[in-house]
């Protein structure tokens, strides 16, 4: 931990961000909550809720957790998560969730947890049983996922 950074705010707010932020809007119910991501300059992007006025500035509740507090940004959720295997983006309801990562495929969760060995760059992609590349199949199957 940074050696600037207060240890009891780190403590008090650190993975209770919504809690501060529901108790916020229900202080004030002209603040809007969202949800998304906080991009520290020192732990890089960050879960996090915050609050947004009614004329579009940030109110954060909780930014005294990060050890560089108001100077980071704030990226509101648009919906996706990108794959933790392949890097591939898809929508939060079609994604796989398996605790804190995220993915496209079970063939993707099964690669990123072992159990399924991680195909060789210049290997030949899987084939289905119609002759066509496994993973062409999928995007023709589901097209609604992003690419």
């Amino acid at each position: 931990m940074d050696k600037n950074m207060n240890c009891a705010d780190y403590r008090k707010f650190r993975g209770k961000c919504k809690e501060f932020v529901d108790q916020a809007v229900k202080d004030d119910p002209s603040l809007t909550a969202v949800r998304g991501h906080y991009y520290c300059p020192m732990w890089g992007k960050q879960a996090h809720w915050w609050c947004v006025r009614p004329d579009g500035t940030v109110y954060d509740p909780t930014v005294a957790q990060f050890p560089r507090p108001h100077i980071g940004e704030y990226v509101p959720f648009d919906g996706t998560v990108e794959c933790a295997e392949c890097g591939r983006v898809v929508g939060e309801n079609f994604a796989k969730i398996d605790g804190r990562y995220a993915f496209c495929s079970y063939e993707c969760n099964a690669k990123f947890v072992g159990v399924f060995p991680k195909r060789e760059p210049n290997k030949e992609p899987r084939l289905t049983h119609e002759g066509r590349n496994y993973n062409q199949r999928q995007r023709d199957t589901y097209p609604h996922i992003a690419p």
